[in-house]
Order: C-alpha cells, then sequence, then structure tokens
C-alpha cells in the first residue's frame, strides 16, 4: 500500500498537483470514475 502510495506521491508531483484535489484512495472509486 505505501508503494502505492509512493507512486501516487511522485505522479502527483510530476503532474503538479492541483489545489484542493484529493489524493486517490484505493479504497474508493475517484470522482472522475463515476463521471
Amino acid at each position: 500500500m505505501s508503494a502505492c502510495m509512493k507512486k501516487l506521491g511522485e505522479n502527483d508531483k510530476r503532474e503538479g498537483r492541483k489545489p484542493g484535489k484529493r489524493p486517490y484512495n484505493p479504497m474508493q472509486k475517484p470522482p472522475e470514475y463515476h463521471g
């Protein structure tokens, strides 16, 4: 799990994490998934 979180963190830095956007939670589907 920590490995996934670490990878997510690296992706956030690379993509320029947008303010107000919550980090992806593997236990929940992201809002974009429902859209």
